[in-house]
């Protein structure tokens, strides 16, 4: 989502994040349904200009991937970024 909006800020917050959870592999562990709202659902209400749809999918999006990852795999959560 973070490439979609072209935001060199949003890209940097985004990539900090992906080093943790997507680099240690806590994106396997958790099943795709604990987590109801997906990118392309976020991206259409973007491209169709619905900026509170968007926000809301987004929030949802963030909020359930918290809960799976306090569910699955909490250590991660306690993780530090590294933004190097």
């Amino acid at each position: 989502m973070a490439r979609f909006t072209g935001d060199p800020i949003l890209l940097l917050f985004a990539d900090g994040l992906r080093s943790i959870y997507v680099d240690e592999s806590a994106d396997e562990k958790i099943p795709r349904e604990e987590l109801p709202v997906s990118h392309d659902q976020i991206a259409d209400a973007i491209k169709s200009g619905d900026s509170e749809k968007a926000e809301r999918l987004m929030r949802d999006h963030i909020r359930s991937y918290v809960d799976a990852l306090e569910k699955n795999c909490p250590e991660v959560l306690d993780q530090v970024v590294d933004w190097n």
